[in-house]
């Protein structure tokens, strides 16, 4: 079986599967990736080469997804903001790149070397951005497979090598892609609201994916202070996240706890008064964030514990238009490719008229997502202003429009179920034919 899309979160490297500890950077020989599921699972997985040759160059690989990223204008604009540090946070690295210009050139001018100075640490600073490492949020395709011994594993052949104009050998674009790399793009989960009678109530709400990082969770804590504050400012009620359990399989300490519950606690008077609270309140709203964002950042495993929900609701036609339409700059989603991809990774070698039925089976399920007819979970972005090289942003808010609709993925378990669907419904046509 092999799963299309699969969001992850790499988790470390390794150069052999019986190594007990992750690198965290990758090296020459890294090409078992451990990665986090979307469901929250963390696997192994070998990723190689459809080109023998390249099978074990992860690393080259990844380099080229960098370089091919990175544009030389967020660059000029690093290096342009550079010259304004005013709090010296770039100083001593700028000093030492310059005390090595100098050594290379020592009749260069005070201005040109500034200059030079600058550009060189831009492009480390983007590099180191742009670069997908540990914590980076990606999606590939996962091929799942048994041993002998009955043991699941997992590989994925994604280090894609094609040919350039030249007939030389370079690597592809595909096989990997950036999910949600920075720290502005919060990985998102979107499901069906249902009321008690398990109906679906025409909604769907969005929370926070298991698979946000840290840098993430810190960046939308700050976000929603942000939002808090803007909005009192105005005279308007805030928009306030709320806590939710997260699933990991033990309990958040007693000093965590308290904090979701009084936090839930004003986020529900909130949602349920006409006009603004008292303004003591979102004060102490907001210290509660700031405890939050101190707790987990002191002890980072508590990081693990956190999940939220936006204040925010899809309808039913919004997600129809998500679902079908396609983003002419970004073109077809992971879920409108979905029926072709699955078909294609999977039933390749039947006839025609099976695959052309199992792909309206799938199209069929996806039909019946926007109008809450399934518990399809989907995952996505939202996506808010990235802040510049100092750490500034003045974002706030939680527009539907920043969700990132091109990114629109099904999750892995639903993705695993519908391709076994996929599997017994090609075993049923067979028996029906030949039964004829």
């Amino acid at each position: 079986m092999i799963i299309p899309a699969a969001v992850t979160k790499i988790i470390g490297f390794k150069e052999k599967y019986n190594q007990q500890t992750y690198f965290e950077n990758i090296t020459d020989n890294s090409n078992i990736v451990g990665i986090q599921l979307d469901n929250g699972k963390v696997i192994d997985i070998n990723i190689f080469s459809n080109d023998k040759e390249y099978s074990n160059s992860l690393k080259d690989f990844l380099l080229s997804k960098t370089k091919s990223v990175v544009k030389d204008s967020e660059i000029k604009q690093v290096a342009y903001d550079l010259t304004f540090d005013e709090n010296g946070i770039y100083t001593k690295y700028i000093e030492n790149i310059k005390e090595q210009l100098k050594s290379q050139n020592p009749s260069i001018n005070a201005k040109k070397l500034q200059q030079e100075a600058s550009m060189i640490l831009a492009q480390k600073l983007v590099f180191k951005k742009r670069q997908i490492k540990q914590k980076s949020i990606i999606k590939l395709p996962i091929a799942i497979g048994t041993s002998q011994e009955g043991k699941t594993f997992y590989t994925s052949r994604s280090i894609q090598v094609t040919k350039n104009d030249k007939g030389e050998k370079v690597f592809g674009r595909g096989g990997i892609y950036y999910f949600a790399q920075s720290m502005n793009n919060i990985p998102i989960e979107i499901t069906p609201i249902r009321n008690r009678e398990n109906n679906f109530v025409g909604y769907f709400k969005v929370t926070t994916a298991k698979l946000i990082n840290s840098e993430q969770i810190i960046f939308l804590l700050n976000h929603s202070i942000r939002t808090v504050n803007e909005l009192l400012k105005n005279g308007k009620k805030p928009f306030l996240i709320q806590m939710i359990k997260s699933d990991s399989n033990t309990m958040p300490p007693n000093e965590l706890m308290s904090l979701f519950r009084n936090i839930n606690n004003i986020e529900k008077q909130n949602r349920e008064s006409t006009n603004p609270l008292n303004n003591n309140i979102y004060e102490n709203y907001i210290s509660m964030l700031e405890q939050i964002k101190t707790i987990m950042t002191n002890n980072k495993a508590l990081f693990r514990f956190f999940k939220a929900s936006l204040p925010l609701v899809l309808t039913e036609e919004v997600m129809k238009k998500a679902i079908f339409e396609i983003d002419t700059e970004k073109g077809k989603s992971s879920i409108q490719k979905m029926s072709q991809a699955i078909v294609s990774l999977n039933f390749s070698k039947e006839n025609p008229n099976i695959k052309q039925s199992v792909m309206s089976m799938i199209n069929n399920y996806i039909t019946q997502i926007p109008v809450g007819e399934t518990n399809a979970k989907i995952l996505t972005n939202i996506n808010f202003q990235a802040p510049d090289i100092f750490g500034n942003v003045d974002t706030w808010g939680f527009p539907v429009n920043n969700i990132d609709f091109s990114k629109f993925t099904l999750s892995y378990n639903d993705t695993y179920s519908l391709i076994q669907s996929s599997y017994s419904y090609v075993d049923q046509l067979k028996n029906q034919n030949e039964s004829f």
